[in-house]
């Protein structure tokens, strides 16, 4: 049973070419958390390569200085690819799930 569940669920998530859908019981937390994550994931989506490597060092905890020296670029290339992929707001969209996510357990 638990198989189908799962299988129905990827077959609705490609049907809708989705990539999550929470199920915790509460439709309206369900739902918030699927614009969430599909806002975010479509962000990530349209993100350059490099954008992609400062986002991914940005949610480590590095800091601004500290990616443009890992990167080998100027503060201010690393600055500009923060702006242009939103990487702040795709940021605080994961730690406002992952607060849901540990108020509703």
């Amino acid at each position: 049973m638990i198989f189908k569940k799962a299988s129905m669920a990827i077959t609705q998530l490609k049907a809708g070419n989705n990539y999550a859908s929470w199920q915790l019981g509460n439709t309206i937390l369900d739902k918030s958390l699927d614009s969430l994550c599909e806002i975010s994931n479509a962000l990530i989506n349209d993100m350059s390569e490099y954008q992609r490597k400062v986002f991914n060092l940005l949610s480590a905890g590095l800091t601004q200085k500290e990616i443009a020296n890992q990167l080998s670029k100027y503060p201010q290339s690393v600055w500009d690819a923060i702006q242009r992929s939103k990487a702040v707001y795709i940021i605080n969209a994961q730690n406002t799930v992952n607060l849901i996510l540990a108020a509703s357990i």
